[in-house]
């Protein structure tokens, strides 16, 4: 990105040297912007020369003009909430309805593919994606989103609308009955246990048997509402977990996860060609994050809040380093 020779930002001219100087040495430069500076900012306010002036925001740092012949200067180290950390991908579910694919919002370019042409309705944030019988998106194994004995974390907010339909709805799986590819599954599940009418996580250590944690401390689901759905396999602690609307349970689980060729899906998952487990209502705001053991790809409790965001979702366009 290149400015003009002088940028005028809120009735402050800027010369195109020191913005672009200091863009060149920040690692994300399309996301960087220019932002008036007040009490509210996130910045010190004991320096009055910090006062009324302007900041330059990007993933590392805050950096502000001091109007005092110095020129930009460092100040206190962003405050992230380190949700671009270990970001695989993250589909905002805000495309039209109809025959458009679920764009990844994340910089590996995860497209998910639709089939049946989901349709679109309000969502928790914008709009969502709507999944009817054949509706699903789905993309090819893929190493981004393979796991195996590694920290990862599945995070989706869903709004079912007929829980009664079918054995159970998928949020989002990568699991293929058809030649034991089963890997792990974050779900509705009325079939597997007694109450039959929980959010579930599982995840395989071969391919073939899940190890399944039902979400039993929040508890029952009802149609017509926003969940917000976290389920996380953590190798170095040894343990799987499952959150709903930031109420989470957890179990021991030293078996590791199999990284199977199955597809990953939003909506079904299959069997052979065939689908199962057919959500019924919205899916919105899914991401999923991967790491080595103890790197940071298993969402700590305070990630996990910092996504509920009181029940309002955290914007992707919010995630920091």
């Amino acid at each position: 990105m290149t400015y003009d020779p002088k940028t005028w930002v809120d009735g402050e001219c800027l010369l195109a040297a020191d913005l672009n100087a200091m863009e060149a040495g920040t690692d994300r430069a399309q996301g960087d912007i220019m932002k008036p500076y007040g009490p509210t900012a996130g910045l010190p306010v004991s320096d009055p020369l910090l006062e009324g002036r302007l900041y330059f925001e990007s993933d590392l740092l805050r950096r502000v003009w001091r109007d005092n012949g110095a020129g930009w200067d460092n100040v206190t180290p962003f405050a992230g909430n380190g949700l671009l950390n270990n970001l695989t991908a993250y589909w905002k579910e805000d495309e039209p309805g109809g025959a458009n694919d679920a764009l990844d919002a994340h910089i590996n370019g995860l497209t998910m593919t639709q089939t049946h042409s989901p349709g679109s309705a309000a969502g928790i944030i914008n709009t969502a994606r709507v999944f009817a019988a054949g509706d699903y998106f789905s993309r090819l194994d893929d190493a981004w989103l393979s796991t195996g004995d590694v920290d990862f974390t599945i995070s989706g907010w869903v709004y079912p609308t007929n829980l009664a339909a079918g054995g159970g709805q998928v949020i989002f799986s990568k699991l293929n009955i058809a030649g034991n590819q089963r890997e792990y599954v974050l779900y509705y599940n009325n079939v597997d246990h007694v109450p039959n009418d929980r959010f579930s996580f599982a995840v395989s250590s071969n391919g073939v048997a899940l190890q399944i944690i039902d979400a039993n401390t929040f508890g029952g689901v009802l149609n017509n509402a926003w969940y917000h759905l976290v389920g996380w396999h953590d190798a170095a602690t040894d343990q799987i977990g499952i959150s709903v609307n930031n109420v989470a349970d957890t179990i021991p689980y030293a078996l590791g996860v199999f990284d199977s060729t199955a597809s990953a899906a939003m909506g079904v998952f299959f069997n052979g060609a065939a689908i199962w487990y057919q959500l019924i209502g919205r899916g919105d705001e899914t991401g999923f994050w991967k790491s080595a053991p103890g790197g940071g790809g298993a969402l700590t409790p305070a990630d996990r809040l910092t996504l509920w965001n009181g029940g309002a979702a955290l914007p992707y366009g919010s995630f920091t380093a």
